[in-house]
This record gives structure tokens, sequence and C-alpha cells, in this order.
């Protein structure tokens, strides 16, 4: 009777450890499962975001500084204002090796701030033409040429050791760049604000000098007035007093227009000129006697 009962519990517990068996085998079976589901999906999901910001295309940091280098050097030699063949030929040029990055794009713009900053004004104003077709062309994005002129700011203190008038350098780049054809003065604003409280104010009037030097005042009233800034949209109100508003109202001004009036035979007055009056009388042989009234009356009959 014992043995019964023993043998009992014997096939009870042996039941049991094979029901604990096969439960176990099939949760591991069904983990593994799982596991392999979740691998699957995780490899379908990385497999269509490929790249999420092509603006992080990778570049040479090196390479791109001795390719702008190389640029600047063979533009500025060749720039001329007669004719926009250097500047394409630049563009071209840097086409080649800009890539989609912001970051080597701003780069770009750095150095060819930079390469300049010791050369001829005449070289200066020529990379802020460059800039301006290259904004234009959208070879260089407008972020891009924040960025890298904010750079340029950024190390503008290191540079003045060397270069004391380095901000009126800039000033010089950039009012060629103002006042390019194409004109980027809604840009004025950010440049500004990129650039030191204390140097600012300094930097917008180089910026308007230059740029009416090598543009026009009218131009540069109408790009102005066209941007819609005050001065004090650009600069802090502290550092604006009345002689600064009275220097610059001006780019605020109505542009006053000339009449044009045709010249007709009645509203012009003619003149006699005594250096020919003078010629009349040298040539005049000594038997006949020519008065000074008839030889105007003779300029004036001719110039009808």
């Amino acid at each position: 009777m014992a043995n019964s009962r023993e043998g009992s519990r014997n096939v009870s517990r042996e039941q049991s450890r094979n029901a604990s068996r096969e439960s176990s085998v099939s949760e591991r079976a069904s983990n593994v499962g799982l596991t392999t589901q979740l691998s699957k999906t995780s490899i379908n999901e990385s497999s269509t975001v490929i790249n999420p910001d092509p603006s992080n295309t990778s570049f040479d940091e090196e390479k791109t500084q001795a390719r702008v280098h190389a640029l600047i050097e063979e533009y500025t030699e060749n720039y001329s204002e007669s004719t926009d063949r250097p500047v394409k030929e630049a563009l071209e040029d840097l086409s080649l090796f800009r890539t989609p990055s912001l970051d080597q794009q701003a780069i770009i713009v750095r150095e060819l701030f930079s390469n300049v900053f010791e050369a001829k004004p005449r070289a200066r104003k020529a990379v802020g033409h460059l800039l301006d077709a290259a904004l234009n062309d959208e070879i260089i994005s407008t972020d891009a040429f924040t960025s890298g002129f904010k750079m340029t700011v950024e190390a503008a203190p290191d540079y003045a050791v060397d270069i004391p008038l380095i901000w009126q350098y800039i000033g010089e780049i950039i009012g060629a760049f103002i006042g390019a054809p194409t004109s980027n003065m809604s840009l004025i604003k950010q440049i500004l604000q990129s650039a030191p409280d204390d140097k600012s104010k300094q930097l917008f009037q180089y910026i308007i000098r230059y740029a009416t030097e090598f543009s026009s005042q009218s131009r540069i009233q109408k790009f102005w007035q066209t941007s819609g800034f005050s001065i004090n949209d650009v600069l802090k109100s502290d550092l604006i007093d009345s002689s600064f508003t009275k220097e610059y109202d001006w780019l605020s001004d109505t542009p006053e227009s000339e009449p044009s009036t045709p010249q007709t035979k009645e509203n012009v007055s003619p003149r006699a000129d005594s250096q020919l009056v003078k010629l009349f009388k040298s040539v005049n042989d000594q038997g006949t006697t020519v008065t000074d009234p008839e030889i105007i009356a003779y300029i004036r009959e001719v110039r009808k």
C-alpha cells in the first residue's frame, strides 16, 4: 500500500517536471521569436533613414582652406570692374569643392574674409562682390554666410593684434557686399548684431561709407529704404545720439528728383567765347577793322 502511494507521488512529480520543462521551452521559444521580430523591425526602420541631415556632408577643413586660398589668389589678381568674367570663373571654381555642408560653407566665408585682410583694397572689394554672387547663385546659403561672418567677428580681436584696422577692413568687404548690384541690405541687421556692442556702430559707419563709395549714395539710399529698416532697428538705442542720427538722415530722406528741361534755341542764351574773339582779332588783316560786337554777332549766328 505504501509502495503504491510512493509510486503515485513519483508519477506526479515527473508530470510536473515535464510540464515545467515544456513551459520553459515554450517561453524561450517565444522570447527568441520576439527578439528576432524586434531585430528585424529595428533593421527595417533604420534602413529607411539613410542621412536625415544632408547638410552634415563630410569634408576636409584643411583642403577647403587651401582651395579657398588658391581661388582668392587667382581671383583677386584677375578681378576687374569692367567685366564679370573673373567673378563667374571664381564661382565655377568654388562650385567644384563646395559641398552642401553648412559648416564647410561657413568656413569658406570665413576664409574669404581672412585671406584679404592684409591685401590691397581692391582685393577686399573683389571679395565683397564674390560673396554677393555666391549668395545670389545659391552656392553659399544665407545661414552659412551669417555663420561664417560670426566666426570672422569672433576672431577679430586676435586679428587686431597684427591688423589694427581689422574693423575697417571688415566694413570694406561688407560695404562692397551691401552695395553690389543685387543688394544685400536685408542682411545688415544680422551682420551688425553679430558684432560686439562696442564695435557695431563703427562697423555700420564703415559699411555705409564703403557701400556708398563703391556704388552711389542714391543707390544705397534706395537699398536702405527698400529694406524697411531704421537706424534704431539695426543699432542699440544707447549707441545712437542726435549727431549720429543727423549724419545718416539721408538714408531715410525722400530722394530728390531733378527736373529735366529739354534745351531749345529759345531757352539757350548764346554766349561769346572770349578766346575765339581774340582769335578773330589775330587773323584780321591790317586793312580790315572788325569790331568786337561784329565778331560776337557772327559767333551767335554760327551757333544758331
